[in-house]
């Protein structure tokens, strides 16, 4: 039989940087037998390329959620050594392991120019020193496109808050983080 073509699509950043990038996501959308996106907004917003959005499917995004977060620090604490003993990033493994008491702001995303630490990076950069005694911005992801990583790394080591920074590599259990952080950050264009 026929190979049949499933299209799953996660975002639309595209289509405002050229009017005809409608046209060519109207056209090859129609080359896949299923269409689906992961959240509701994508959904309707295929609209914009004139496709019905009730012919596309939602997939809601695959991260499953606690169903309760971590209201007691001794709780929220030993799911940090946890996910400190699963680390595989040395230089991650020390800096989480003396500040596992701070305040941890998670930015989890794949490590792609498109997701926007470089931003989150920028911002850190102006906050002052006072904030930043007690807080480490700590960045989980994989890297999916090539040398995004070793680009973080280098943004990392130029930040003038660096002192407070960590990459901690890629998890299978993001839910894990979630409970483990006390602010999370996106910056994701």
């Amino acid at each position: 039989g026929a190979v049949r073509i499933t299209h799953t699509q996660h975002s639309f950043i595209h289509l405002s940087k050229n009017s005809r990038y409608k046209m060519y996501e109207n056209f090859f959308s129609s080359f896949a037998d299923h269409l689906t996106t992961v959240s509701e907004s994508l959904q309707m917003q295929y609209k914009e390329v004139n496709i019905r959005p009730e012919t596309v499917a939602l997939i809601p995004n695959g991260i499953a959620f606690r169903s309760q977060f971590c209201l007691d620090i001794e709780e929220q604490l030993v799911i940090r050594q946890n996910l400190i003993k699963s680390l595989t990033e040395k230089s991650a493994v020390k800096i989480l392991s003396t500040n596992v008491h701070m305040s941890w702001v998670l930015c989890m995303a794949r490590v792609h120019p498109k997701k926007g630490q470089e931003h989150v990076l920028n911002l850190w950069a102006t906050l002052p020193a006072k904030i930043l005694e007690n807080n480490l911005l700590i960045f989980v992801g994989a890297e999916t496109s090539p040398g995004a990583l070793e680009h973080l790394r280098s943004e990392i080591e130029k930040n003038p808050n660096k002192q407070s920074i960590v990459y901690a590599g890629f998890t299978q259990t993001p839910s894990e983080w979630i409970g483990a952080s006390d602010l999370f950050i996106s910056g994701s264009e």
